[in-house]
């Protein structure tokens, strides 16, 4: 339960006033695995949480069928919203750390997984509004406060000049919005349908 208070915490400090917590998340010295393991996988199984109360327990409007709640969905959204995330964020950071050269940003994956992954704070947060799966699309909204923590992040996690800003941060915005509509066509052939 602690682990989860300092991952909100954490979230809502970037949420809060950017530009002051990103010059503190540039100077954290954890790897990858513990970024995962400290921050994004709290955020998951929250999700997953959520998701299997929403549609397993509370119930979502499924075409003619009306009003459906069942296990079976249930698990299968958790599942279905945690590759999302995961995977939306590690095929995003893979193409964000090979188009970085081209804008004379930094090819680290380690910082650039960072700086995706703590932008994702908005839209992580909002997944606690899914366990009323009828308030979904507002997850889908709190991605454009992704965005803009992400531009704020941009220039003190991957080094690019203040010139190559907006041409790195158009490439990464069409990166994001490509993969992760990509990724849940994908789930829902493989886990929804």
């Amino acid at each position: 339960m602690k682990k989860i208070i300092v991952v909100f915490s954490k979230a809502l400090k970037l949420m809060r006033s950017p530009a002051s917590e990103w010059k503190n998340i540039a100077a954290e010295e954890g790897g990858i695995r513990d970024l995962f393991v400290n921050f994004l996988l709290p955020f998951t199984l929250i999700t997953m949480l959520a998701c299997f109360i929403g549609y397993g327990i509370v119930g979502s409007k499924q075409s003619m069928f009306g009003l459906v709640a069942s296990e079976k969905l249930g698990i299968r959204y958790a599942l279905y919203y945690a590759f999302l995330l995961i995977g939306s964020i590690f095929i995003s950071t893979s193409i964000l750390s090979i188009l970085a050269p081209f804008f004379e940003a930094t090819s680290n994956f380690s910082r650039n997984f960072r700086l995706i992954v703590y932008s994702f704070s908005p839209s992580m947060t909002a997944t606690l509004l899914l366990i009323i799966p009828l308030f979904a699309p507002l997850v889908l909204l709190a991605g454009i406060y992704n965005l803009i923590i992400l531009l704020s992040g941009l220039t003190r996690m991957t080094f690019v000049p203040v010139n190559k800003k907006w041409g790195y941060f158009a490439a990464i915005v069409g990166t994001l919005v490509f993969v992760f509509f990509a990724v849940a066509k994908i789930l829902t052939q493989i886990i929804i349908n």
